[in-house]
C-alpha cells in the first residue's frame, strides 16, 4: 500500500467512518472544537431571533453563513 493510499484509508466502526491516515487525524485533533461550537451556537441564536421577528431575508443570509462556515 502506497503512502497516498494510507492517507485516505477509511474503516467503519458502528456505521461511523474513521480515517486512519496520520495527517488527517492530526489536523482533526488540532481543531479548536469549543470555539467552533460557540460560533455555531451564536449563528443558530441569530437565526432564531431573525425568524422570531419575521426577518426572512436575514434568516436566509444567516443560514447560508452557517452552511458555508
Amino acid at each position: 500500500m502506497s503512502k497516498t493510499e494510507q492517507q485516505f484509508r477509511v474503516e467503519w466502526k458502528n456505521d461511523i467512518p474513521i480515517c486512519l491516515g496520520y495527517e488527517f487525524n492530526q489536523q482533526w485533533k488540532d481543531i479548536n472544537w469549543k470555539q467552533i461550537e460557540r460560533v455555531v451556537y451564536k449563528l443558530q441564536t441569530r437565526i432564531y431571533r431573525a425568524k422570531s421577528r419575521g426577518d426572512y431575508k436575514a434568516v436566509r443570509r444567516l443560514q447560508k453563513t452557517l452552511i458555508n462556515s
